[in-house]
């Protein structure tokens, strides 16, 4: 367990108390200001950089495996002219895979190391926050104090000017990790791309710039979403929750190719709401080489107390022309409750639906689900899950699937509570 998930509420900690401070000491607008263009998801960050890692240690098993298959037959056995040649080979493609693999560790070890200087960062900002907003109360009490407290009070602005001095020192640093995490991606592939060149690959340059190519598309929308997340950062220096603010919060931009060499492109926006609450809308497209093959769309309305309402609907096309429908609705109140439904059709036969429900209070969870589920083949599934949780342990829960289709009538359940745990294939109706 670690302490990055506590970074982004620390950022929002540091970034309320500067906006409060700025209110009497202009200076700290731009430090909250700062603050915003700061925050990041360094858990998320972290993630990808052990899923990189991940990805090294899995090609270094290839390649042990690949010089195996080659050592593990002995010279007696395979005696023919062509062994060398496969032998050469085999030391050719691991040597390219030691590059692959170096490089995953690299960029591995690169997002980790910048999901730590966030939340180094974080801890940073909330002890400056905190700083500001005790001096933000005493340069206000000087403020009450008519001529003798005119020299407190620009005392007390000359410090804050100094806080954004070292704020912006530090968000530089920051910046620069960010560099550097860059630098290990980009510089890091090209050099990779090099010398798997030296090692045989004859495709190693053209595929690195099929890579930038699509890349290319990405960035460029995170770049579009990060100009516009900044302007509406600086607007909102002076909180955006507080009603003072620019009503858009954040946005977001999307272009994301598919396996399927499809692209997504669409983009959200988040608005704050007078009554403290918040709307996020979003929307995409699906582009593929029969023109639009799909749209869907996301909306999330969110009360002051927590209450949220979000409703979704989609439309795709598959390799082969199939169109899928989908939409779903669902909702939670403050006082713990949420339910929602979801359902899917498809031209091909296809169509499945799903409903839940529960109630979270204090350190109990209790919840339930029902869905069916019809393929193309005319089968259908029928399920059906029951459970509590106390604080994250399970106290009871069952699970029941009933399916129908060529196959007869088949049946799985399972339970599991204080009078143990069984599984049975046998329906509870032939008992």
């Amino acid at each position: 367990m670690t302490a990055l998930p506590l970074a982004n509420s620390l950022m929002d900690t540091a970034s309320t108390e500067a906006a409060i401070a700025g209110s009497i000491l202009p200076p700290a607008l731009m430090i909250n200001f700062e603050f915003k263009l700061s925050k990041g998801d360094p858990e998320t960050l972290d993630k990808a950089g052990q899923a990189w890692r991940k990805a090294s240690d899995q090609i270094n098993q290839v390649m042990q495996k690949l010089q195996d298959s080659v050592s593990g037959i002995g010279g007696q056995d395979w005696t023919a002219e062509d062994r060398p040649a496969y032998e050469k080979k085999v030391q050719e493609f691991t040597s390219q895979l030691q590059v692959l693999s170096t490089y995953c560790m690299v960029v591995g070890i690169a997002l980790t190391t910048l999901a730590y200087a966030l939340l180094v960062y974080a801890i940073f900002a909330v002890g400056m926050g905190t700083f500001l907003g005790a001096l933000a109360i005493e340069a206000a009490a000087a403020l009450a104090v008519p001529v003798v407290g005119e020299a407190d009070y620009a005392a007390a602005l000359g410090i804050a000017a100094t806080c954004l001095t070292i704020t912006s020192v530090a968000t530089g640093v920051l910046a620069a990790a960010g560099q550097l995490a860059g630098a290990a991606f980009a510089g890091g592939s090209l050099v990779a791309a090099t010398v798997e060149y030296s090692r045989g690959n004859d495709q190693a340059f053209s595929d690195w710039a099929k890579a930038q190519e699509v890349g290319a598309a990405g960035a460029a929308a995170n770049l579009l979403q990060n100009a516009g997340n900044a302007g509406l950062d600086f607007l909102n220096r002076g909180g955006g929750k507080s009603g003072k603010g620019f009503p858009v919060t954040a946005v977001d931009a999307d272009a994301d190719r598919g396996w399927d060499k499809t692209w997504s492109v669409g983009g959200g926006a988040t608005v704050d709401t007078k009554g403290g609450g918040s709307v996020d809308a979003s929307g995409h497209v699906k582009v593929g080489d029969h023109g639009i093959q799909g749209a869907d769309g996301d909306v999330k309305v969110t009360g002051k107390g927590g209450t949220e309402v979000e409703g979704k609907g989609g439309w795709d096309e598959d390799a082969d022309g199939n169109d899928t429908y989908s939409g779903g609705l669902s909702g939670k109140t403050k006082g713990g409750a949420h339910a929602g439904a979801e359902g899917e059709y498809g031209d091909d036969g296809h169509w499945k639906g799903k409903v839940d429900g529960g109630y979270e209070k204090g350190n109990s969870d209790t919840t339930g689900s029902a869905g069916v589920d019809h393929d193309k083949d005319g089968n259908t599934k029928y399920t059906g899950e029951a459970g509590n949780t106390y604080r994250g342990v399970t106290t009871g829960s069952t699970n029941q699937e009933v399916s129908t289709g060529d196959g007869g009538t088949q049946y799985k359940g399972s339970y599991t509570g204080a009078g143990g745990a069984y599984d049975s294939e046998k329906p509870p109706w032939e008992s």
